[in-house]
């Protein structure tokens, strides 16, 4: 938590963080790690298709969070990045899935 130049608390969050368990290179305790000494309230762990849970990693708050990617590199059909953040349980999405598929699963 911070105040801003107008006097506002404000919180600092970090809402798209990935991890070694898709393309990161640092382990989920890591990064939390990371994040809280560089002075953030709280993350959301946004690994590609591995849904997080909301818990408290090296002392910093996480909130459930995922990213699906779809489209590679067809930019004919379309390169689409969903974060999904807050989710309550895992959607089960499958890798073949289209985005509104996607949208309305979540």
């Amino acid at each position: 938590m911070y105040t801003d130049l107008l006097g506002k608390k404000r919180m600092k969050l970090g809402l798209h963080t990935h991890t070694n368990l898709s393309d990161g290179q640092k382990s989920p305790e890591q990064a939390a790690e990371i994040y809280r000494k560089a002075g953030y309230d709280l993350i959301a762990l946004t690994d590609h298709w591995i849904v997080s849970e909301e818990k408290v990693l090296s002392g910093l708050r996480t909130i459930s969070g995922c990213e699906y990617n779809i489209g590679g590199n067809d930019t004919k059909k379309g390169v689409f990045h969903i974060v999904a953040l807050g989710l309550q349980r895992d959607p089960g999405l499958s890798h073949d899935a289209d985005p509104q598929t996607i949208i309305d699963q979540i």
